[in-house]
């Protein structure tokens, strides 16, 4: 009986708390958000931190300069790589078009062979080679069939799949983001608590 009593006391005066700090309760209930907390010492250690093997250095080598060669000849020889090429394939606003794409696969070729923000660099290139394939290789597909455009294709495929491995294994130690790894790591809060632990 007396138990019960105490029980009943404790719910009541629990919830005078509630109602007298209802701002506090609702403060103390939510989550904190992790992401809003998150600073850019930690995004940048979340993007670049990698895994991979040093071997990842090879993919990344041709990945990259085959989109940093792309990205040159489009401004080099226009009329059949870049916006004549997207006149042909049906483009929308061509003139602009392709120096974007051009500037983006200069930038983010660069970007994969340096091993610098190598998944970042990797998403737009994912997108380009999507639009390359639907544009390009599925009308050829539907017009000369399966192996004129599986011969066409061969490379674009490789290029994405080799996007799509990049993205998600990361640049590897050979690269400029081991060294914003190890230098995030240094200058996360938990990293520091850790040293002066030590």
């Amino acid at each position: 009986m007396r138990q019960s009593s105490m029980t009943r006391h404790s719910t009541i005066t629990a919830r005078e708390e509630e109602t007298a700090f209802p701002a506090a309760f609702a403060a103390s209930a939510l989550p904190a958000s992790r992401p809003a907390a998150m600073g850019i010492g930690e995004r940048i250690h979340r993007i670049a931190l990698s895994t991979a093997p040093a071997a990842t250095l090879l993919p990344r080598a041709i990945v990259g300069a085959v989109f940093l060669l792309e990205g040159i000849l489009k401004f080099l020889n226009p009329q059949e790589l870049g916006v004549g090429r997207f006149i042909k394939i049906g483009i929308p606003f061509p003139s602009f078009f392709a120096p974007f794409d051009g500037v983006f696969e200069i930038g983010c070729g660069i970007l994969l062979m340096l091993g610098l923000l190598t998944r970042l660099g990797a998403i737009p290139m994912i997108i380009n080679m999507i639009v390359a394939i639907t544009s390009s290789k599925i009308p050829l597909l539907l017009q000369g069939g399966f192996w004129k455009a599986a011969h066409e294709a061969r490379l674009d495929f490789s290029m994405l799949l080799g996007c799509i491995f990049l993205l998600l294994v990361g640049a590897g130690p050979l690269s400029l983001d081991s060294l914003l790894v190890a230098r995030s790591k240094n200058t996360l809060p938990g990293s520091r608590r850790t040293e002066d632990e030590n």
